[in-house]
């Protein structure tokens, strides 16, 4: 999707006529110009951000996100190219008139299959109204021509004021999303990585699922996305002898998600086995000065984290 605007204006009066080109450009300008509900738009493509990246066996350089894009549905859209298709969402932080689908919303929506669909070349195309109202999106369902039925639909997602408030929120499953991508269930943590994500999310322009990933951890220390880390982190060989045969040999121990998982009676130690790696153990005699370096390596961690975190 490298089109320009002005390609898709020219398409657009070759295919209907001039004044729905104007009315095309007046409503990207108008999107442009208009911060209210900016927020809620916000959030929102965060949410699809983290159920897109949740997803199994996907090439995720091929699934991309955007808002404000010109378009008749311009608010946020999401392009799976690996099934060709192009989800549009024009978002209504209202409970009032503005969120009720109409004769509009019909005509834009029949419009937007046509760009996506000539212009693009998609095989597909699903639009939604999205709304923080639950009744208007359960009335707007009525209100869907028969013949858009099966192709566009109203949905619900709730206008939070804040990340915290929209991570708690049980209406959605982004929590749990978060949590599957790092592997942790401190919200703390959570709040962290939805955060790194947000801030990259700023741009207008089409980005890929990869490259948002790859871009947040660029920017974290240590990097919470394990789904997205491109190198298989493994014990040295030295510690696994130590560990399996040799004076560490007392400790249950598990890799996991590039950490090991260490637990000696009672204690549990969870460190980056990259920290492991730039450590003499050689003068270590047992379990208990190894279990001393690991917690002092797990205390370093935890304050490069917060550190990080009050950037």
């Amino acid at each position: 999707m490298n089109n320009d605007n002005q390609s898709l204006i020219n398409f657009v009066i070759a295919e209907f006529d001039e004044d729905t080109a104007a009315n095309l450009t007046n409503i990207h300008q108008g999107g442009l110009n208009n911060s209210k509900g900016c927020d809620y738009e916000n959030f929102f493509q965060l949410y699809k951000v983290f159920e897109i990246a949740s997803k199994d066996n996907c090439d995720f350089s091929k699934h991309l996100v955007a808002t404000q894009v010109m378009g008749f549905v311009d608010d946020i859209c999401y392009c799976d190219k690996e099934q060709s298709i192009k989800y549009n969402y024009q978002a209504k932080n209202s409970d009032g008139a503005t969120s009720d689908w109409n004769d509009e919303t019909t005509d834009r929506f029949n419009k937007q299959r046509v760009i996506d669909q000539s212009f693009f070349n998609f095989d597909k195309t699903q639009n939604c109204l999205l709304t923080s109202s639950k009744t208007k999106a359960e009335s707007n369902q009525n209100k869907i021509p028969d013949e858009l039925k099966l192709l566009d639909r109203s949905e619900y997602f709730p206008y939070k004021k804040n990340l915290i408030e929209l991570i708690n929120n049980s209406e959605n499953k982004l929590k749990e999303y978060i949590e599957t991508l790092i592997c942790d269930d401190d919200l703390s943590n959570i709040e962290y990585s939805a955060r790194l994500i947000l801030g990259n999310l700023q741009s207008n322009n089409y980005i890929s699922i990869e490259d948002i990933f790859s871009n947040a951890q660029s920017e974290a220390y240590p990097n919470p996305f394990y789904k997205f880390r491109t190198v298989d982190v493994t014990l040295p060989h030295w510690l696994l002898q130590e560990l399996n045969v040799g004076k560490l040999s007392n400790i249950d121990y598990e890799v996991k998600n590039s950490k090991l998982c260490i637990q000696y009676k009672g204690f549990e130690i969870a460190i980056l086995i990259h920290s492991l790696t730039k450590v003499d153990i050689s003068n270590i005699s047992d379990e208990v000065e190894f279990l001393t370096l690991c917690l002092k390596l797990q205390a370093n961690e935890l304050c490069a984290l917060s550190q990080h975190k009050g950037k």
